[in-house]
């Protein structure tokens, strides 16, 4: 598959996850568990692949470099909130809050990288490079996956 098509493919998909996050009630302690254990491993398998395989494609070329180094600065700031949050305890106001907190970073992260970077990205790169790199992401996203122990 296309590595935009694919990566956009994951955005609608942790999009989707927030949405039911967000549709949970304090007391539904399970639901939000197992919610948010599907969103870390979403978001993980997500960010390591673009750090593994898509942006090393597009970091040493100067159009890309400021906006890619944003990119990884920005998956960091999400594990450290991923973790915190993991630390919470699902039922109180402070996890939804923080659960929010995460959603907005997620948005501001995937409206800068399909505005900026993969239109950068469809400039550097050729056109033939599009599906071995979205092949490449989506083995990568899967190893992640199973990685994850949830």
């Amino acid at each position: 598959m296309n590595v935009f098509e694919l990566l956009k493919q994951d955005h609608e998909r942790v999009r989707r996850l927030f949405s039911e996050l967000a549709k949970t009630q304090g007391r539904q302690k399970q639901a939000r568990q197992d919610l948010f254990h599907q969103l870390k491993r979403e978001l993980l398998a997500h960010s390591h692949a673009e750090e593994r395989v898509f942006y090393p494609k597009l970091v040493d070329q100067p159009p890309a470099h400021d906006i890619i180094e944003d990119g990884i600065n920005e998956h960091h700031q999400v594990e450290k909130l991923l973790h915190r949050i993991e630390g919470m305890p699902v039922e109180t106001e402070e996890w939804m809050s923080a659960v929010t907190d995460l959603d907005q970073m997620f948005e501001h992260h995937t409206r800068e990288e399909e505005a900026r970077v993969f239109p950068k990205a469809r400039q550097l790169l050729r056109d033939d490079q599009f599906e071995p790199i979205g092949t490449q992401v989506e083995q990568v996203e899967n190893e992640e996956r199973r990685r994850t122990p949830y």
